[in-house]
């Protein structure tokens, strides 16, 4: 069994007595607790960079939509960061998937060859 400390037995004995004495604690408390869910929600949030991985697009597709207001976020240190819940919300709205360049995603580019250009030019290759 967890022993009570006498401070919060006379904490609460003081709110049972004056119903009043709720609001004052409240009042005392809420600054605090503002504070103590402010840095719980910079901690899960997630970067551009993250949002992106997440969500199968390029970072500047999360900016973009930051920037329009199509994404919650919130800036820390000037830098967006985006609650997981609010991109999920995002994507079953119907956000843009896999916008991210094939470059970009580790495929190869296509490439011309140099024989298709010689057969253009008339040139015959060596």
């Amino acid at each position: 069994m967890t022993s009570v400390s006498p401070m919060t037995t006379a904490l609460v004995a003081a709110v049972i007595a004056d119903p009043d004495a709720l609001d004052q604690l409240a009042a005392a408390l809420a600054p605090r607790l503002t504070a103590v869910v402010a840095d719980a929600t910079i901690a899960t949030a997630l970067t551009t960079g993250q949002a992106a991985r997440r969500a199968d697009v390029h970072d500047r597709t999360i900016r973009r939509a930051l920037a329009a207001g199509t994404l919650r976020g919130h800036t820390v240190a000037g830098r967006w960061r985006v609650d997981p819940d609010d991109l999920d919300a995002w994507l079953e709205r119907g956000a843009p998937t896999s916008t991210v360049p094939a470059h970009a995603a580790g495929r190869a580019r296509s490439s011309t060859s140099l024989a298709g250009v010689d057969a253009i030019s008339g040139r015959t290759a060596a």
